[in-house]
């Protein structure tokens, strides 16, 4: 019986340490894609705004 205990014991602490890894790595993943996003975001805003010469005086709703 105690070895069943500590055979399940250690297999609720495996499963917990694997759900930590994949929290971090969805966290990551998420993190990379916020930084893509706003990186793609700022060089669509720079090429609109450098090619479109009858943009340049209208105001930016951006800023």
């Amino acid at each position: 019986m105690i070895a069943g205990f500590a055979h399940d014991a250690a297999l609720v602490a495996s499963l917990q340490e694997s759900m930590k890894m994949m929290k971090s790595k969805v966290e990551l993943i998420y993190c990379v894609m916020v930084v893509a996003t706003a990186v793609l975001a700022g060089v669509m805003k720079c090429t609109a705004s450098a090619t479109c010469s009858r943009c340049s005086d209208l105001v930016d709703p951006f800023d």
